[in-house]
């Protein structure tokens, strides 16, 4: 992961959240230029926080970035940049900052551009999408990279919207993208979709409903089927705005 971020960006900030690694890891990681290893704060959260399964650190870790920079790139650690294409993804929200996206894409002194690390791999920008996305302006400054193979609906647990109403038949429609790779902008738009995420994670009912699985067992219907798992932390937020 970090070896294909320095092939092309051999200059970039990184921030590494430890959840636990060992000591011999961080110190092997701390060699490394330009990288910074931070110990997530579990203190100053509900003591449920530490579960990691239910994927709770993610909004959180997203959020306390923010507070620092103008933009971070968010990557599960089995991302991997196979071309240098960084500047696509810039295109697409330029229409909306075209001032501060240029900035951040053209001058790297300037970028405040983080990569959160901890899985996914990057796949190339459908062109056609891709001009559709730049000559329509239709993406959210919270972007999300990548889709998944099933609807919201179908997995999603029923007890998350009691927390975030939502129209459960509009849902069917929609396919699901993955939260493992995005590009956030500290943007007003941005931050009250990343305000939500924060919200359920720290309700302990929202993030995990009682009986909740992560694991699914899907029949030819992946969209419309009664939810049979929980995917904890991609449905809460992709609803909100247009993903890619």
């Amino acid at each position: 992961m970090i070896s294909h971020v320095r092939r092309f960006w051999p200059k970039h900030p990184i921030i590494f959240y430890d959840f636990g690694l060992k000591p011999s890891t961080i110190k092997d990681f701390k060699k490394i230029c330009n990288l910074e290893v931070r110990t997530f704060p579990f203190e100053k959260f509900p003591p449920y926080v530490k579960n990691m399964l239910e994927y709770r650190w993610k909004p959180l870790a997203m959020a306390l970035v923010l507070k620092e920079f103008k933009s971070i790139w968010y990557m599960d650690s089995s991302i991997r940049w196979l071309k240098p294409e960084m500047y696509k993804y810039y295109d697409m929200l330029r229409c909306k900052h075209p001032y501060v996206i240029s900035i951040v894409s053209k001058n790297v002194s300037l970028l405040q551009t983080l990569l959160l690390i901890y899985q996914f791999t990057h796949q190339a920008i459908n062109f056609r999408k891709y001009r559709n996305a730049v000559s329509n302006c239709t993406k959210s400054e919270y972007l999300l990279m990548n889709g998944n193979y099933h609807g919201i609906y179908s997995t999603t647990n029923f007890g998350t919207y009691d927390f975030l109403p939502t129209d459960k038949e509009r849902l069917k429609e929609v396919t699901e993208l993955q939260a493992g790779f995005a590009l956030i902008a500290r943007t007003k738009d941005a931050m009250d979709t990343l305000k939500w995420y924060v919200l359920c994670a720290l309700e302990k009912e929202c993030m995990a409903p009682k009986n909740s699985s992560i694991k699914c067992k899907f029949g030819k219907d992946m969209y419309h089927a009664e939810p049979t798992c929980h995917r904890y932390f991609v449905e809460l937020l992709l609803y909100y705005h247009p993903g890619f």
